[in-house]
């Protein structure tokens, strides 16, 4: 009797467990497109005005040359 009740026991934990991981992959993948989601908002918000700023402080840095610093 009693090997049988720690047999239910074990099955019921192994379901359990198997459950569990299935849960854990699911809000690992959910995590990661609300991470990617953010990440890619946020960079389209700010990587719009990041290219000037660049080119801003390249000819603050460069400008008492008296050669022309030209982009491509």
């Amino acid at each position: 009797m009693i090997n049988y009740i720690v047999n239910q026991l074990a099955k019921y934990m192994n379901n359990q467990s198997n459950k569990k991981s299935g849960q854990t992959l699911v809000e690992f993948i959910m995590l990661f497109a609300i991470t990617m989601l953010i990440s890619y908002s946020m960079l389209d918000a700010i990587n719009s005005n990041i290219a000037d700023i660049w080119k801003q402080y390249v000819e603050i840095i460069t400008g008492p040359s008296p050669d022309n610093f030209e982009f491509n």
